[in-house]
């Protein structure tokens, strides 16, 4: 996969993004963590593979990737064009992964804000 220097897109999931909406998400998680959620964004933005220890999950969550957000807390997402390039559209799908919907390869998708050891 060639390494190129344009801006990746940022797109949370709908099922992740409403639950961040609702009142109180944030509350009982770490208190940096809804501060660190937004920097590890931007990072994803500018440098995706290189970001908060950016790396690819194996086993059950092949096809997905996670960032360290703090502590245990770890952002999990999937890389359009790396799912793509690898043919991993069946591990894990995503409504663009069933052609639902049509994303460009430079494409972030955010599925979840997890603790690493939950």
């Amino acid at each position: 996969m060639s390494l190129d220097t344009s801006m990746y897109q940022i797109r949370v999931v709908d099922s992740l993004q409403k639950s961040i909406d609702r009142s109180g998400f944030w509350r009982h998680r770490h208190p940096r963590l809804r501060q660190r959620y937004g920097v590890v964004l931007e990072m994803l933005a500018h440098e995706l593979y290189m970001a908060a220890r950016s790396e690819r999950l194996r086993h059950d969550y092949s096809g997905l990737r996670s960032a360290v957000l703090v502590g245990q807390w770890r952002l999990i997402f999937k890389v359009c064009e790396e799912c793509r390039h690898d043919q991993m559209q069946e591990r894990n799908p995503l409504d663009c992964c069933r052609n639902e919907i049509c994303l460009p390869d430079r494409m972030v998708n955010i599925i979840d804000i997890s603790n690493h050891y939950a």
